[in-house]
């Protein structure tokens, strides 16, 4: 009987243990989550102003139609890269698979040093968060809805980052000023694609570059998780929320001569 309740007794202890210290680690992870509401923010806010400052043309580059040397490539793309492995980390849960992660945001930067070919530049670029919602969403995990606007100043049309991809500044005057008419739709839905098809007569016609200031305006929200590693918050994953294959809209801007 006595070695009953030894065993007993000392099963109990275990699980008071196990209970008390799972009581503690909840109670760390959630201080954890509400203590770090304005790291979270911050970590975002940073990451879009970043990039977005990282795009403006130096100097030396903000002429229509330049072609960047392989070093200026180089360059250009060693600074976005390191932007994204700044603020992003690797790990990521199964389920969001679907989402774009580090390396795509990877892929598009090396898309924007390498492969862009848009004659144009930008010469001021704004991201602002307007809104942020965060919600704890398992142990060192935040889920969070955000809404931004941005202000893209350019000479033409030019490539830029957004938080989660990249995109293409389109306008042709007279016919096409960001937003798609009722009888045009883009080809391909990538904001890389440079053609339009007329619907209705089915023709292919090449979209004319704008050559002149123009200024892009646009308000894009954006779903994600971030992942505390390392005493700090990192992006996981992030999802632009797109309600028009179009969200920019580009109108001349006074003042915008080469």
């Amino acid at each position: 009987m006595r070695n009953f309740w030894k065993r007993t007794n000392r099963g109990l202890l275990l699980g008071g243990v196990l209970v008390l210290g799972t009581s503690i680690y909840v109670a760390i992870d959630y201080g954890r989550f509400s203590n770090g509401r304005e790291d979270m923010q911050k970590v975002l806010s940073d990451y879009a102003q970043a990039l977005a400052q990282a795009s403006v043309a130096p100097d030396s580059q903000a002429q229509y139609g330049y072609e960047k040397t392989s070093a200026e490539q180089d360059a250009l793309y060693n600074t976005l890269s390191e932007i994204v492995k700044e603020y992003w980390t690797d790990s990521f849960d199964s389920q969001y698979d679907y989402y774009p992660r580090k390396a795509d945001m990877l892929g598009s930067v090396r898309y924007l040093a390498y492969e862009d070919d848009m004659p144009g530049y930008i010469t001021s670029y704004n991201c602002n968060i307007s809104q942020l919602e965060l919600k704890k969403n398992g142990p060192g995990a935040a889920a969070f809805t955000m809404a931004t606007e941005i202000v893209i100043d350019s000479y033409g049309c030019c490539s830029f980052p957004m938080l989660d991809t990249r995109w293409d500044i389109y306008y042709e005057e007279g016919a096409f000023s960001g937003d798609m008419t009722d009888d045009m739709i883009f080809e391909d839905m990538t904001p890389s694609d440079t053609e339009i098809k007329d619907t209705e007569e089915g023709a292919d016609d090449e979209l004319t570059y704008y050559e002149g200031g123009l200024r892009t305006t646009g308000a894009i929200a954006y779903s994600g998780e971030l992942l505390y590693e390392d005493g700090q918050w990192k992006i996981s994953w992030i999802d632009s929320q797109l309600d028009s294959p179009n969200p920019f809209t580009s109108v001349p801007r006074e003042g915008g001569s080469q």
